[in-house]
């Protein structure tokens, strides 16, 4: 089961992690260190910001976001055994910065675009700062 990143202080934490663009936007992601306090290894959260559209266009952005990401995972993406082989780490948090082709976007290759754009972010995440 996938978190949600809820607390302020946890998107400002993905201002300092790798961040790779795609059609969906961009993602960040910070590996979690031990002692965090979330059940969860995985935690996601989504950004709309307002310029993308009214409230009823953001909402539709955030449904197709997570329709996408749990298309990805039933299609056996977002996988962490990258990360537990990280020394320290025991989850990240993902940052989803949403783009405004997320509304025209075809589900299935949304989820494709998140699942490749994950994979190559815990890549970034498994190697280590210089």
């Amino acid at each position: 089961m996938l978190g949600r990143l809820t607390r302020s202080a946890d998107f400002q934490a993905l201002r300092r992690g790798p961040k790779i663009e795609g059609q969906f936007g961009r993602m960040r992601a910070v590996a979690r260190a031990r002692g965090a306090t979330s059940p969860y290894a995985l935690r996601i959260g989504l950004i709309v910001p307002g310029k993308l559209g009214n409230s009823p266009q953001r909402n539709r952005i955030k449904r197709r976001l997570r329709e996408g990401v749990r298309r990805a995972r039933a299609s056996g993406g977002f996988r962490l055994e990258r990360l537990s082989r990280m020394e320290g780490a025991t989850g990240a948090d993902i940052g989803i910065f949403a783009s405004r082709a997320v509304l025209t976007m075809n589900f299935d290759m949304l989820a494709r675009e998140l699942e490749g754009a994950l994979e190559a972010l815990m890549r970034k995440l498994d190697r280590p700062p210089i």
